[in-house]
């Protein structure tokens, strides 16, 4: 098992934001393949510079995907939302097979405040194949590729690479 808390900052270009998380984490091994996790952001906040808080110059005018509720410039402490999720492990270096691989499915449960827009409101879902191998006792490589959904914004609409585009409620 492990625990642990943490600060993440992450800046985006779109209104030259930045998003503070405060979370705690949490994993559970199960035997020697599975591992249940979670993270729930404690406090999340949302810091927007540019003014007004919406541009017409899509280089760095619009809405966060995660984000797209946010409408001050700054949302003040918030709770965010819920992580969970598990991973199996379906091959592994330490039972011969040529590198270890794993698939891991995570759901965002939408505990945050919609309202003042640390949350979306709506679950998301991921999936990922994840491929580890160890080289030469040294260092361990390794790397992602799956698939997340995105739960549908009201008033919003999805276009192509989950930009959001569309008019916003007031």
């Amino acid at each position: 098992w492990s625990a642990s808390v943490y600060r993440r900052g992450t800046n985006w270009i779109q209104g030259y934001t930045n998003v503070a998380d405060f979370a705690g984490t949490f994993a559970y091994g199960i035997k020697d393949r599975a591992e249940i996790f979670g993270s729930f952001l404690v406090d999340t906040r949302i810091d927007r510079d540019i003014r007004p808080i919406f541009v017409n110059d899509p280089s760095f005018g619009g809405v966060i995907d995660r984000y797209p509720r946010v409408s001050q410039p700054w949302t003040g402490d918030n709770v965010g939302d819920l992580y969970l999720g598990a991973k199996i492990n379906l091959w592994s270096e330490s039972r011969r097979n040529p590198a270890a691989n794993a698939l891991r499915g995570m759901a965002k449960l939408p505990t945050g405040k919609q309202d003042v827009g640390v949350s979306t409101g709506k679950a998301d879902g991921s999936i990922d194949l994840i491929v580890s191998k160890e080289a030469n006792r040294l260092v361990e490589i390794s790397g992602f590729g799956g698939y997340a959904v995105r739960g549908s914004q009201d008033n919003n609409h999805a276009a192509n690479g989950g930009v959001l585009c569309g008019t916003r409620e007031a």
